[in-house]
């Protein structure tokens, strides 16, 4: 019983483990997400700035 008990905590453990790792990966999923969405806000701003710009020295 005693080994089971210790079997038991080890793949407890190495399931808790895997788990934060999954969470993790899943956060960094996230992260890449909204740095592309900066991106494409960046890239929408900058068109728009460029545009101000043509148009004042037109």
């Amino acid at each position: 019983m005693e080994q089971f008990r210790k079997d038991l905590d080890k793949y407890t453990s190495a399931l808790t483990e895997i788990n934060e790792e999954l969470q993790v990966e899943e956060n960094l999923f996230e992260i890449a997400s909204l740095v592309d969405e900066v991106e494409i806000c960046a890239n929408k701003i900058l068109e728009s700035i460029n545009k101000n710009l043509k148009k004042g020295s037109e």
